[in-house]
């Protein structure tokens, strides 16, 4: 398994937290003109999904600096 850097995966939950809002926003707005529910498991999902996608953009590209 690949070694990340803690820089990568701070880029990447930044990444993955816009993400999700957009994708729970349009799901919630999606349920408010039905007579759904929201499911907040879709949003850990959204999340999850998009964190692993950009650690795997992120590797290697941001090593941590001998400062931080």
């Amino acid at each position: 398994m690949m070694q990340y850097s803690k820089r990568e995966h701070d880029m990447a939950i930044g990444a993955a937290t816009a993400e999700a809002m957009v994708e729970i926003q349009k799901e919630m707005n999606k349920e408010s003109n039905g007579d759904k529910i929201y499911d907040p498991n879709l949003g850990l999902e959204a999340f999850s999904e998009a964190y692993e996608h950009a650690l795997e953009l992120y590797a290697g590209h941001y090593p941590d600096s001998d400062q931080d």
